[in-house]
């Protein structure tokens, strides 16, 4: 009986302690879930703050189930969150955009026949009847037996990096169409100034191929002189510069030089970037500019020296004739009055025989001093149209090229020439006329004063020469730095100047007498002209004269000089 006590008491325990025990196990199961709902909680949250922030919204979807969208989601779609936030698959099937439709079924059936990712961008038609780009996203839940359970996933807006993405490309595709467009060299520079990348449209253009350029530094590409002053502007653009402009040449393919125009930038994310530009068209027409320029320069010293020469022709010619006309009207008022009054001697003595006589005598003298007047006005005349005649005498040329250098001093200081005469050695006195050779001498440096470039040199050099079919030479040589006398040989450009004789007579009058009657008068005299281009640009003129010692008898000689 004791036993049977004892044994049913120490069940009653066992029981009791077996309760105390599951109580105590329901105790902690109900905080252990407690904690894990809390912990679920928490990452809920969590969850929500970051779809919250990335702008996308959680959907799910199980079988016989519609899809299950949360609050961001519905608002990703367009849907109030008033209304339900299921939706049946066939409905948002049709808010797909009918071109993207395809797409998404194939990305879906890729994704449960083997397991890729299902991620895939389309348009779809919002509740108002916009359009936008979603990304959607997910993974579906197998069951054990490989039976679908559920797929869950994400959806984001992304029309606004998709338009911008779009904007990128366009903004590309200019780029790219400006630099196709381009017809200068583009290379970027790094801070240690290596070519990173260029742009070329004809890369035939390049120093070296293009391979080759990248990477290098500019000292390895360009001449030393060319990469000074390429460090030169990158350095100015370090120190605040915007941009900077240089100019250097390379040597071509033909050995000729190419003229290039570099402009720097410096590039904000670092760096540098060049643009460079084949300038050699702009620079030839610059220069012909200033070729232009200084043509035009020399075309307005011409003028001006011919302006110098007529001005100086009509003054002389103002004065000759003033002279002439002051001695022609004392010497007729002389006759005249003698005439006059020894008439009216003879009307008031008409019984006196003999004062008439006189007075008769007297006024037939008058009347022929008064005949050979007129005389010597009739030959001053034709002397003017007809060139008058030679007085051949001994004449010093030394002293009239000293004379013609002194009297064109005005013209050469007007185009800023550098007139030399060189008297060789004792120069023998030549048989000539003093005025006609003064003329010849006159016109020979007026013509090289004229053809002459600004800033030129006129050279006279006077000097005996050999002997010439008339004896002894003295030549005078003069030599101008111009355009020259054209490509014809000697002979003709002499039987050129015998050609223009008649038009270049009308300008002896002032003193500038024509090449063609220069060549007259020398023959006149017994001498000869030559004419010449030189091999280094100009003319040279050479005039020869015999010696007066070896003419003597000749002195007095007078030669008729009509062309």
């Amino acid at each position: 009986m004791v036993s049977v006590l004892w044994l049913a008491a120490s069940g009653v325990g066992l029981a009791l302690v077996g309760l105390v025990l599951v109580v105590v196990m329901r105790r902690q199961w109900s905080c252990a879930n407690e904690a894990l709902r809390a912990q679920l909680r928490k990452a809920e949250h969590r969850l929500r703050l970051a779809l919250e922030t990335s702008n996308e919204g959680a959907w799910d979807w199980e079988r016989h189930r519609r899809l299950h969208l949360s609050h961001r989601a519905m608002d990703v779609l367009g849907r109030a969150r008033s209304t339900s936030p299921d939706i049946g698959l066939a409905a948002l099937r049709r808010s797909i955009h009918p071109d993207d439709r395809r797409a998404v079924h194939l990305a879906l059936l890729r994704h449960l026949r083997f397991d890729l990712p299902f991620d895939i961008t389309c348009r779809m038609h919002m509740v108002d009847g916009a359009e936008r780009w979603l990304r959607i996203r997910g993974r579906v839940c197998r069951h054990v037996t490989g039976r679908i359970e559920c797929m869950s996933g994400f959806v984001g807006d992304v029309t606004a990096a998709r338009r911008a993405r779009a904007a990128e490309a366009e903004l590309a595709a200019r780029h790219a169409s400006v630099l196709t467009a381009l017809p200068d060299l583009m290379f970027e520079l790094d801070e240690s100034s290596r070519i990173v990348s260029y742009h070329v449209a004809d890369e035939s253009g390049l120093q070296m191929a293009p391979a080759e350029l990248l990477g290098r530094r500019i000292h390895e590409v360009f001449p030393e002189a060319v990469t000074q002053r390429m460090e030169a502007a990158c350095q100015r653009l370090r120190a605040g510069a915007r941009i900077e402009t240089i100019e250097y040449a390379l040597a071509g393919g033909n050995a000729e030089p190419i003229d290039f125009e570099g402009r720097f930038v410096r590039i904000s994310t670092g760096g540098y970037l060049c643009i460079v530009r084949d300038i050699t068209d702009r620079k030839a027409a610059e220069m012909e500019l200033v070729r232009h320029r200084d043509n035009l320069a020399e075309l307005v010293a011409e003028q001006t020296i011919d302006l110098m020469l007529a001005k100086e022709a009509a003054e002389r010619v103002r004065h000759g004739q003033a002279q002439f006309l002051a001695r022609l009207s004392r010497d007729l008022r002389s006759p005249l009055h003698a005439i006059t009054g020894f008439a009216e001697i003879g009307l008031a003595n008409r019984d006196n025989a003999s004062r008439q006589a006189q007075c008769i005598e007297k006024i037939a003298a008058s009347a022929r001093r008064l005949s050979a007047l007129v005389a010597e006005v009739r030959d001053v005349s034709r002397a003017e149209l007809d060139g008058g005649q030679l007085r051949v005498m001994p004449v010093d040329w030394e002293i009239i090229c000293r004379d013609v250098l002194a009297q064109c001093a005005p013209m050469f200081e007007a185009k800023r020439l550098q007139v030399r005469l060189d008297v060789r050695n004792a120069v023998c006195p030549v048989r000539a006329d003093g005025l006609r050779l003064h003329q010849v001498v006159e016109n020979l440096v007026t013509n090289a004063v004229k053809f002459s470039p600004v800033g030129g040199v006129v050279r006279l050099s006077l000097g005996c020469g050999s002997t010439g079919p008339n004896g002894d030479e003295v030549a005078l040589t003069v030599v101008d730095e111009g355009v020259g006398l054209g490509n014809a040989d000697d002979a003709e450009l002499l039987e050129s100047l015998t050609r223009q004789a008649s038009g270049i007579l009308e300008e002896s009058q002032g003193g500038a007498l024509g090449l063609s009657i220069c060549r007259h008068y020398v023959e006149a005299f017994s001498g000869r002209i030559e004419a010449e281009n030189r091999p280094a640009g100009g003319a040279l003129f050479r005039v020869c004269l015999p010696c007066a010692r070896t003419q003597a008898h000749d002195y007095e000689e007078v030669a008729d000089a009509r062309p």
